[in-house]
């Protein structure tokens, strides 16, 4: 009745035992769940609820709250499928053409490159991995071993979830230092005599902000503004401040740390390769040609080096780190603001080798 379905939308129990025995059931399976909602179409939503239901012969109300009722459901499948590397389906494949249900779901994640894991609910071991809209039509291509489809799962999981090229371990084992390196200091003195047109370059060493000290230095900003939102979260500000914010001052410190050890070498084979090519050549206006010799071999020294140290940051993988590391901290920097509105990035939409964001 519209007096029950009034008393549910303002979260009261109905009158009706037998709707609220199903109500109740349905609160008891949702408080088990991790629910995606969107409420900007509640109060829209219930009203056209309440008159359809006071007045059933009304068509036009029917129809305008399944429209918008659809629209919604399709909306938040979308934003659902936006912030998924795999989508799991349970599907029975007889209707996919209803705005916002399970088939137009499948059909918009397939469309958005997304793959799908669909279950037929009627035979629960038949599952099959689909990676584009046209394989919807072609059931014969989920007949395969059980083995090649194992592996095709695995595969698609590994490839949706991974980027290219990511390995988890890698950032474990990074270790995190308060202050850079006066050693790979080199870039820091041509950026700040370069950039600020200063030659007294002033001090070399840079302090990074710790990672139990961000929550309180500066972060303590958006915390607080965090805190003081309508709405806000405790339960998301403390591990914002707890969790997120602290791992990225610790990827952002390694990551800085990692590039000025890369780009002081380049900048250090740079200085030897003009020296090389000096000295190379310096005898000739000196007159010196009876101790080329000495010449010669001070080039070779500084051949050599260069040769040291580009292989020295090959084996270290300073520039293979400095980015794994730098994508970890630029993920990481705009999580707080994008989680506290209520999105997410899949790691899965990071740029990959060969496709849409390539990367050198």
């Amino acid at each position: 009745t519209p007096a029950d379905a009034a008393a549910l939308c303002r979260g009261q129990p109905a009158a009706d035992p037998q709707v609220e025995a199903h109500a109740a059931a349905i609160r008891t399976i949702t408080a088990r769940a991790h629910l995606f909602e969107l409420a900007d179409r509640d109060a829209q939503i219930e009203t056209l609820l309440l008159a359809t239901l006071a007045n059933p012969q009304d068509r036009d109300a029917a129809r305008s709250y399944e429209a918008l009722v659809s629209g919604n459901v399709a909306l938040a499948g979308r934003v659902m499928i936006e912030r998924t590397d795999l989508v799991v389906a349970v599907w029975d494949g007889k209707i996919a053409n209803l705005p916002g249900g399970t088939g137009h779901t499948i059909i918009s994640a397939l469309e958005m490159g997304t793959p799908v894991l669909l279950i037929d609910p009627t035979a629960p071991q038949e599952w099959s991995i689909l990676t584009r809209p046209e394989e919807l039509g072609h059931p014969e291509r989920n007949n395969a071993p059980d083995a090649v489809r194992q592996a095709r799962l695995e595969a698609t999981i590994r490839a949706a979830m991974v980027a290219q090229g990511w390995h988890s371990q890698g950032p474990r084992r990074e270790q995190w230092r308060a202050r850079s390196s006066f050693a790979f200091s080199l870039y820091r003195l041509i950026e700040r005599v370069f950039g600020e047109g200063t030659l007294i370059p002033g001090r070399m060493r840079i302090e990074y902000e710790a990672p139990a000290a961000i929550s309180t230095g500066s972060a303590a900003g958006l915390l607080a503004a965090a805190e003081a939102a309508p709405g806000a979260d405790p339960l998301l500000v403390a591990r914002l401040r707890g969790v997120l914010l602290p791992m990225f001052a610790r990827a952002d410190g390694i990551a800085s740390r990692l590039s000025d050890a890369y780009r002081s070498g380049m900048c250090v084979n740079f200085v030897l390769a003009a020296l090389a090519v000096i000295i190379g050549l310096a005898f000739y206006p000196f007159g010196l040609a009876q101790v080329k010799w000495v010449f010669a071999s001070a080039e070779l020294l500084l051949l050599a080096g260069i040769l040291v140290i580009t292989l020295a940051g090959s084996r270290l993988g300073w520039h293979r780190r400095w980015f794994e590391m730098r994508r970890v901290a630029e993920y990481l920097r705009h999580a707080p603001g994008l989680l506290l509105l209520g999105v997410s990035r899949p790691t899965g939409r990071w740029p990959r080798k060969g496709g849409r964001g390539h990367e050198a």
